[in-house]
């Protein structure tokens, strides 16, 4: 049996192996040898044409060279022009850009055109559809998320919160429709476009965080200071105003986008006025004004300063409320008035008191009619009367001026107050007292506090209207540290009446030297109040309790707050 004879294979000469300079060697011959031969040619065409045609044949011989050459050219060139035109139409068809999931959400990719969009699978959004082959899920860079519907068979290691590319088109819903979902073989492969995708979302995310975080640190800054705060541009429009600028000036006036030109025009006037100065090294500093507000006058200190606002100019406007300030230097001057005052009316207050019960003495003897002796009668007590009644201004004055040092002791204030409402009980006073529960000790000198509390009790009684049953509620409690929590930070005491009420001459006054509602009353009482809370360091504040539905006053409130001796860290009980 004969052998099947095998077939010879076909030697192919590849350009990419072996040695390059042999290659090329080898490619050349046959190029070579072309052109050669094409030489040969022309050289036997010129000879046979000029030997037997004669020279005007061999004229146009070389003479058609040149056109056909042209033509030829041409043709090379034309052909040329189209593979490049043709081939950079593939090349742009099939070009697939990268974008991110914040590029999508901003508008920058492309609709209806096949990019691809890497990030990782956002957890949790994976949804299988019923028909088991379609897919949506959301793919994120950290900051935005776009959703994708796939259609096919996902890799084996596709899963929430790994890195993805996906190549398909968006289309006009906002919905990624992947053709292909790109993954490598590898749980630890993250594709560089969604690495990098990631990498500058976490940075603009880092960056957009350190920018809020810094907004809100001058936010709540500006917002705690007591300092007001507004910035305007150059037409007195406000741009910002901080809450203490809003309290001091009213909420309406600084509003974002209010004209201070029609809220305030005269404090727009005397600021330009103060800024012209500025201007010219006249101003004083800071600018004292006075607004008024609500027909109360508020002392400011003012001081602006330049600010760029984008292509304008614009200012900031600090100012601060000195009414506490201008409230503190009257009491110091009131507290000298009444000093002095003491002094020199005091001691001729003996004297007068004296003469006029030596003066009815001595005439009661020789009057002999009725009526004389009723009119002397009369008018001595009126002398005793009004010298009493000058002698106790005097004391109050005196005791205003120079009120003494408190000794502060730890103090139990509940016990404290039972010993003081005592005596308001066997007067027959109905108050009531409700005492916290597990209150510290405060710092207080017993022997100051009663006068206050006595004071407070007193005007409460004399506040409500003749005839009417007297409510008079006291009670205490245990206030939370603001910076310690579960500690107990300070002790709140309440009194409140039934009575009319503050007017508002004594809310926006009450606390200073000779305001009162009183015919006979010094304003003095409250004055002293304040001055010894303030040594104890204690806060007051007065108030109206009124009806949230109707608005009608249902009586006074104090509210006194004192600081204990030491952080109780027992939690309050409610």
């Amino acid at each position: 049996m004969a052998a099947t004879a095998q077939p010879q294979q076909k030697k192919t000469l590849l350009m990419t192996e072996g040695s390059i300079w042999k290659s090329i060697l080898l490619f050349s011959v046959p190029l070579i040898l072309g052109n050669l031969l094409q030489q040969l040619y022309n050289t036997a065409d010129s000879i046979i044409v000029g030997n037997f045609l004669g020279s005007n044949a061999l004229a146009a011989v070389g003479s058609s060279g040149s056109p056909i050459y042209l033509l030829i050219g041409f043709s090379q060139g034309v052909a040329v022009g189209a593979g490049v035109t043709l081939a950079l139409q593939a090349f742009n068809e099939n070009l697939v850009f990268f974008f991110s999931p914040t590029q999508v959400a901003a508008k920058e990719a492309p609709t209806g055109r096949t990019f691809r969009l890497g990030g990782v699978v956002e957890p949790g959004s994976v949804k299988r559809q019923a028909d088991g082959v379609t897919v949506t899920f959301g793919i994120t860079d950290t900051a935005k998320i776009v959703p994708v519907q796939y259609k096919g068979i996902l890799p084996d290691l596709f899963a929430e919160g790994q890195g993805v590319v996906a190549q398909g088109k968006l289309d006009e819903q906002g919905v990624f429709c992947a053709s292909e979902v790109l993954a490598k073989h590898d749980e630890n492969y993250m594709p560089p476009e969604a690495a990098k995708a990631l990498e500058d979302a976490h940075k603009a995310g880092v960056a957009k965080k350190q920018a809020e975080q810094a907004q809100a640190f001058l936010e709540r800054v500006l917002g705690n200071i007591s300092s007001g705060v507004v910035v305007v541009d150059h037409w007195y429009t406000v741009v910002t105003a901080n809450q203490a600028a809003r309290r001091i000036m009213g909420e309406q006036n600084v509003m974002t986008g209010a004209s201070l030109r029609d809220t305030l025009p005269e404090f727009v006037s005397t600021l330009e006025e103060y800024q012209h100065r500025e201007s010219i090294g006249t101003a004083p500093e800071p600018l004292d004004f006075e607004l008024e507000q609500n027909g109360v006058t508020i002392p400011l200190y003012l001081k602006t300063t330049p600010m760029q606002l984008g292509t304008q100019t614009g200012s900031v406007l600090v100012f601060d409320d000195v009414t506490a300030l201008m409230k503190a230097q009257r009491a110091t001057a009131w507290g000298e008035v009444a000093r002095r005052l003491a002094h020199e009316i005091k001691n001729p207050l003996t004297p007068i008191r004296l003469s006029a019960e030596r003066l009815a003495w001595k005439l009661h003897a020789k009057l002999t009619e009725e009526k004389d002796l009723q009119l002397l009668q009369r008018t001595t007590n009126t002398i005793i009367e009004q010298v009493d009644t000058l002698r106790q201004m005097v004391n109050d004055f005196r005791e205003y001026a120079r009120m003494p040092a408190a000794s502060l002791v730890p103090l139990n204030l509940n016990e404290f107050m039972e010993t003081v409402l005592q005596l308001y009980h066997d007067a027959g006073h109905a108050i009531s007292f409700v005492p916290g529960e597990g209150l510290p000790e405060i710092d207080a000198d017993p022997a100051q506090l009663r006068q206050v509390f006595h004071n407070l009790i007193s005007n409460s009684l004399e506040a409500v209207t003749e005839g009417e049953l007297v409510r008079i509620s006291i009670r205490t409690e245990a206030l939370e540290s603001q910076y310690h929590a579960g500690a107990i930070g300070a002790v709140k005491l309440s009194i409140e009446d039934n009575g009319p009420g503050f007017t508002d001459k004594i809310l926006n006054a009450a606390f200073d030297p000779y305001v009162t509602t009183k015919p006979t009353g010094t304003g003095l009482g409250l004055p002293i109040v304040k001055k010894i809370l303030d040594d104890h360091g204690a806060a007051i504040k007065l108030k109206n309790r009124s009806n949230e539905e109707t608005g009608e006053i249902l009586g006074a409130s104090v509210e006194i707050v004192f600081k204990v001796s030491r952080l109780e860290h027992n939690p309050i009980s409610n």
